[in-house]
């Protein structure tokens, strides 16, 4: 390889990392203002404490101990056909 080529492959390299550099920084820049937009988009804390507020309002308004609101909701229960205890087992 003569002096010459190996000063052009040199400056050939050379502009491909700056090109590669700059690719890079476009990249990032890109991802810099999609991450904005996400955190511009995501709740604030006031809205997440008054959605919070009303799921407990709306699931917990009644005085009912834990296992009254189970025996309640014994039809959501799902169980296997071979479940050793059932509602007329004394279990739940």
């Amino acid at each position: 390889m003569t002096e010459e080529e190996r000063k052009r492959r040199l400056a050939e390299m050379m502009s491909d990392a700056d090109a590669r550099e700059d690719l890079k920084h476009q990249r990032i820049a890109r991802a810099d203002a999609e991450d904005a937009k996400i955190k511009v988009e995501e709740p604030t804390d006031e809205q997440a404490r008054f959605i919070n507020d009303m799921n407990k309002k709306v699931y917990t308004q009644t005085n009912d101990s834990l296992s009254e609101r189970i025996r309640k909701n014994i039809h959501f229960v799902q169980r296997n056909t071979g479940t050793a205890l059932s509602h007329e087992e004394g279990g739940i």
